[in-house]
């Protein structure tokens, strides 16, 4: 007889039952809410808070280092070891006003991913 498991990350799919997502795609969730949240709403934790920090980005710079490292001393603070910001850059071509950002992430068996956020 199989015996069906829970396994993480999961998500919610379209239908409302429980679906597994990957690692990846969950992780960039997480760095979607922490862009999205003031710090002021983390008083136990202001690392995690990034609003600020993305809404203040100077968006006519491609590369953005300071939103690299703010992200990954969120990864620190959330004990997440299995990936590293390596690059935030802002797309070319992007609209004016846009908040959407290319993540380049580093992972621990040494793989790169691409992601895009909103911020």
């Amino acid at each position: 007889m199989e015996t069906e498991t829970l396994a993480f990350p999961l998500t919610i799919g379209p239908d409302g039952r429980l679906a597994r997502t990957d690692r990846v795609s969950s992780l960039v969730a997480v760095l979607g809410a922490m862009a999205a949240s003031p710090a002021s709403s983390w008083a136990h934790a202001p690392w995690f808070g990034l609003q600020e920090a993305f809404a203040g980005a100077n968006l006519a710079l491609e590369q953005q280092p300071a939103l690299a490292d703010a992200l990954n001393r969120g990864l620190d603070g959330l004990g997440i070891d299995w990936a590293r910001v390596e690059a935030v850059t802002v797309p070319r071509g992007h609209a004016p006003g846009e908040r959407r950002f290319e993540l380049t992430l580093k992972l621990a068996d040494g793989r790169s991913a691409h992601r895009t956020l909103t911020a």
